[in-house]
This record gives C-alpha cells, sequence and structure tokens, in this order.
C-alpha cells in the first residue's frame, strides 16, 4: 500500500480500507465477495489518504473524527464505481492485477456491481456529510460523469476540437482532479482547520489531480509499471497530453491516424505503433511532461505556504512521491 511509506498517516487509511470492506461485505453473496476482492486488490487509497492526510491540518494530532473515515470510504467507493464503469466502457481485461469484473462475471453484473458502489458512497456521505459538503460531492461525481461522457464524445468524433487544450484540460479534471480536489477539501473542512488552508488544499488537490492524469497519459506512450498494456490509449482513441501537443504541430491529420490506429486488426496495431512512435520522436511526450511539471510546481509551491510544522512536511513528502517522482 502506497501509505505504508508515511506511518503517521498509514494508521488511519487501514480504518478507511477496513470501513470499505466491512461496508462492500454486507448483504454477503457472490457479487458483494467480489467488490471486497477489488477493494483488497493493490489498491493505493490515494484519494482517502490525501483526505485524511488534509483533516490533519484541522485537528492536529488529533484522532481522525468517524466522519471523516467514513466520508473518506465513501470517496474510494465513488472512484471505484468509476472504474467498474470504464473498464465496461473500455473492455479491459485487468484492474489491480486481477481480472476486471465484466470479465470475470459479466457485463450486466459489473453495472450492478459499480451502481451498488455508487449506492453505498451516497449513503454515507448522506448519513455523515454536512448538507454544504453533501452537494458539493453530489456535483462533483455529476462532472465525472460529464467528463466520462465527454471522453466518449472525443473518441468518436476525432476531429480538430477533440485536441483542444482548452477541452482537455476540462475533461481531465472532471475525470480525475475532482476526486483530488474533493478529497483536499472535505478532509481539511470536516476536521474543522481554518479557511485559507482549506482554500490552499484545495488549490494542491486541484494540481495534483491534474498532474496525476497527464503524467499517466505520458506513460501509456512512453512505457509505465502500472498494469496497464502501453499504447492502449492510443487504440482505443483516447487523446492524452502527448496527442493534444502533437496536434499543434500535425493538425487534423492526426485525427485521421488516430481513426486508423482504432480500427482494430493488424492494419489498427500498425498504424498505433506509427502513431505512438510519432508521439516520442516529435517531442510531444516531453511537451507533455513540462506540463506536468508546472502543475506538480504549483503543488508543491502552494504547499510551502501551509503552516510550518509536521503535517506540512508529511504532505511534501507525499506530493513528492505521488507525482514529483513520476513526472
Amino acid at each position: 500500500m502506497f501509505w505504508e511509506k508515511f506511518p503517521s498517516i498509514a494508521p488511519d487509511v487501514v480504518r478507511v480500507r477496513d470501513l470499505i470492506r466491512e461496508e462492500l461485505g454486507s448483504p454477503s453473496g457472490e457479487l458483494s465477495s467480489a467488490l471486497v476482492d477489488l477493494a483488497s486488490r493493490d489498491a493505493k487509497l490515494l484519494r482517502p489518504g490525501c483526505m485524511v492526510l488534509s483533516a490533519r491540518f484541522g485537528v492536529g494530532e488529533g484522532e481522525i473524527p468517524e466522519r471523516v473515515v467514513r466520508l473518506a470510504a465513501a470517496l474510494e467507493m465513488l472512484h471505484m464505481a468509476t472504474l467498474v464503469h470504464d473498464d465496461i466502457v473500455d473492455d479491459a481485461a485487468t484492474r489491480r492485477g486481477g481480472a476486471a469484473l465484466h470479465r470475470a462475471y459479466g457485463v450486466k453484473e459489473a453495472v450492478l456491481m459499480g451502481d451498488l458502489l455508487f449506492a453505498k458512497a451516497l449513503e454515507l456521505v448522506a448519513e455523515y456529510a454536512s448538507r454544504e459538503h453533501a452537494v458539493f460531492l453530489s456535483r462533483g461525481v455529476r462532472h465525472i460523469l460529464d467528463g466520462e461522457i465527454e471522453e466518449v464524445e472525443v473518441r468518436r468524433a476525432l476531429g480538430r476540437e477533440s485536441f483542444s487544450l482548452r477541452r482537455y484540460l476540462r475533461r481531465i479534471l472532471r475525470k480525475t482532479g475532482l476526486l483530488f480536489v474533493v478529497a483536499f477539501h472535505l478532509g481539511a473542512s470536516e476536521a474543522g482547520a481554518e479557511e485559507e488552508v482549506v482554500r490552499r488544499l484545495r488549490r494542491i488537490g486541484y494540481n495534483v489531480g491534474m498532474a496525476f492524469q497527464v503524467i499517466d497519459d505520458v506513460l501509456d506512450v512512453a512505457g509505465r509499471g502500472l498494469g496497464k498494456p502501453v499504447g492502449r490509449d492510443v487504440e482505443q482513441g483516447v487523446v492524452g497530453a502527448p496527442a493534444v501537443m502533437l496536434a499543434r504541430k500535425e493538425g487534423d491529420r492526426l485525427g485521421v491516424w488516430m481513426r486508423r490506429a482504432c480500427a482494430g486488426g493488424m492494419a489498427g496495431r500498425v498504424w498505433a505503433g506509427k502513431v505512438r512512435r510519432l508521439l516520442v520522436d516529435s517531442g510531444a511526450v516531453q511537451e507533455a511532461r513540462g506540463m506536468a511539471q508546472g502543475f506538480t510546481d504549483r503543488a508543491m509551491r502552494e504547499a510551502a505556504g501551509l503552516p510550518e510544522g509536521r503535517w506540512r512536511e508529511v504532505l511534501e513528502g507525499v506530493l513528492a512521491e505521488l507525482v514529483v517522482r513520476r513526472v
């Protein structure tokens, strides 16, 4: 688990993990067992861990409130729900080192498991979040789904607008950035942190989430150790940061090439290989790394403005591990 490197945070993340397993195990049955298994597979628990850490800026050395732990569990279950449904849309073969749920149990069953994750998460939110934070989180979920829908539309079109930098940034904020924003904001706010600290942590969440997705896009082209085949995004028509950078030079031609790469079969694989090589050789991957570095630098500057002390040092260590060393 990612948080084992941070022993001051790990015990509370374990509380969140155990609560998730408890919530998903009831009622018992094959599909519940499948969800417990998914929650137990090499899960980094990044978002709930960031939420617990941000709560430290409110409670200090005191005990993390139970409501924060339960909302952190809800956040992770929301994230899991999006992964289950993403895997169906992408027909992904694996997830977290095991078979994707729709491959192991069937599409209908996986849809229901994703829905169950959403329902259990929202039940915790309704019970433990303030009205303000429940509204904040529900709007976040809506924007995440907006981002998923937009990605499908981008894949279908692959026209000039599909490679717009502004559209790309909006899409990754919705898909990835928002859950990090929610994690940092809710943890600090629910724990009673000062308003300026909450705002700064929210900005950190934004920059971390954006950097995280841009880096993920880079690794899909340049190589990764995350259990996902290299180049899958190109083969599926997903417009990542390197493609956005390359489109500035190649214009409409890149869309044509990516549509060919999505065609499947031997010809599709050949075109996918050509596009990946072009993304690297053209310098587009390096430009995307520069974009990720910009978000990372802003996150670190925001962290430097937090009150001095143990928890700022821990946060800076987490940021270094989470994004700085991946750029």
